[in-house]
C-alpha cells in the first residue's frame, strides 16, 4: 500500500517542478520550494543555488529565507532554524571582490566553519523533512490536486 502513496506524492512533486510559480497556490509553492531544497541539498550546491544573483542585494538572502519559511511551514522547525542561522552567517559576510570564487566567499563569510556543522545537522534530519513534506503534500494538495485536473 505504501508504495502507491509515495508514487502519488512524487508525481505531485514532479508536476510542480514544471508548473509556473505564478499559477501556484501558496501550498504548492511551499511544497515545490522544500522539494527543490531537498534535491539540491542531497546533490550538493544547495547554498550556492539559494544565494542572491548579481542583480539582487547581496546582504539579503531572500531565497534562503524563503526556503527556511517553507521548511517551517511543513513543520520542520529545527531545520528551518538552522537554515535561518546559515542565512544570518552569509548575510553578514564581507562583500566579495568581483572575480571572487564561491569558496573565497564562504571562507570570508564563515571562518569558523559553522555552516558545515549546521549542514551536518540538517543532513541528519532529511528523512524527517521528507516525511513531513509527504504528509503536508497529502494533507494540502491531494484534494485540490484532483479537483484541478
Amino acid at each position: 500500500m505504501m508504495g502507491m502513496r509515495e508514487t502519488d506524492v512524487t508525481e505531485i512533486w514532479n508536476k510542480l517542478l514544471s508548473k509556473p510559480m505564478e499559477l501556484m497556490t501558496q501550498q504548492e509553492r511551499i511544497v515545490r520550494t522544500v522539494n527543490i531544497f531537498l534535491i539540491d541539498f542531497e546533490n550538493g550546491g544547495w547554498l550556492y543555488n539559494a544565494s542572491p544573483d548579481a542583480s539582487e542585494h547581496q546582504g539579503a538572502w531572500v531565497c534562503l529565507r524563503g526556503i527556511a519559511a517553507a521548511v517551517a511551514s511543513i513543520g520542520a522547525s529545527g531545520v528551518a532554524e538552522r537554515l535561518a542561522e546559515i542565512a544570518e552567517i552569509v548575510e553578514r559576510a564581507p562583500p566579495l571582490p568581483s572575480p571572487g570564487t564561491w569558496k573565497n566567499f564562504l571562507a570570508g563569510a564563515d571562518p569558523q566553519g559553522r555552516i558545515s556543522v549546521l549542514e551536518e545537522e540538517i543532513g541528519g534530519a532529511l528523512g524527517v523533512v521528507y516525511e513531513l513534506l509527504e504528509s503536508y503534500t497529502l494533507a494540502q494538495l491531494t484534494n485540490s490536486a484532483s479537483r484541478g485536473q
